[in-house]
């Protein structure tokens, strides 16, 4: 028997000024934060695009009507081989087909609102199209994430299992499943709020709620919402050397200085 397809989303918001980290837009400003916005997408693409644990990587951004504007972003600042490691795909939240109806493929989202709806949509594709998966997703704003932490969330031994990675705010950084029916999806992702204190203990509960067991990361990531997590981050890379490679275009956007980015 063939293993799981190991699909991994890297969802963002196409970068614009008066769009981008908006709450963060209110201390650096709108045209700094798209800035930061593109420096997070490019260096996560580039990084992660050498993991060889990984089959398949999805861009999966909004609105879906900008696809012009990321595909540009990419291609003028990755090299060819980088680029063509990642497929573009946006971010939908469409109900079930007519034709997904006659074949018995059907999700009941009547309980998934707001990002849940876009994630659920993505998850019960991956899985109608290629069978049993490992669905990883991941924020933009996350762009430390490491590489052990993220072949840790695609370990998952069985079906209907799951791993989590939480942030510091409440919210999770990270979310993988493995799953074989495209059903589960809706469930997954079931009576969440978002962008809340108490995202990261909803989604636990959906998915125990799912029939999934649920491993949790021994570590929290910051992500970057806040002109605090700004702040924090900066601090976390001022640790690693100028060697390490990690986060290229963010670190030098950063070392300008916090007051002057």
């Amino acid at each position: 028997m063939e293993p799981p397809r190991r699909v991994l989303f890297l969802v963002a918001k196409v970068p614009k000024q008066g769009r981008s980290k908006t709450r963060l837009a209110q201390t650096i400003g709108p045209e700094k934060a798209e800035l930061f916005s593109k420096a997070c997408i490019l260096d996560l693409c580039e990084r992660l695009a050498d993991a060889e644990f990984i089959d398949e990587r999805v861009v999966l951004f909004a609105p879906g009507e900008e696809r012009d504007i990321m595909d540009q972003l990419l291609t003028q600042n990755l090299r060819p081989n980088k680029i063509l490691k990642w497929d573009l795909r946006p971010f939908v939240t469409s109900e079930n087909t007519d034709e997904e109806r006659s074949k018995g493929l059907v999700f009941d989202n009547s309980k998934v609102v707001g990002l849940g709806r876009g994630l659920c949509r993505a998850l019960f594709d991956c899985v109608k199209d290629n069978g049993e998966c490992q669905v990883a997703f991941i924020g933009m704003d996350t762009p430390q994430l490491t590489m052990d932490a993220l072949q840790h969330s695609f370990s998952l031994r069985e079906s209907k299992t799951s791993f989590i990675i939480r942030a510091k705010d409440g919210g999770y950084v990270l979310l993988s499943v493995r799953s074989s029916s495209p059903e589960d999806s809706a469930r997954i992702f079931s009576s969440i709020s978002w962008s809340t204190s108490s995202t990261k203990t909803g989604q636990v509960a959906a998915l125990i709620r799912a029939g999934f067991a649920v491993n949790e990361y021994h570590s929290e990531f910051q992500d970057v919402d806040e002109y605090e997590d700004l702040v924090s981050l900066k601090s976390l890379l001022d640790e690693y050397s100028p060697s390490d490679d990690i986060c290229p275009r963010v670190r030098a956007l950063l070392a300008t200085g916090i007051k002057e980015l």
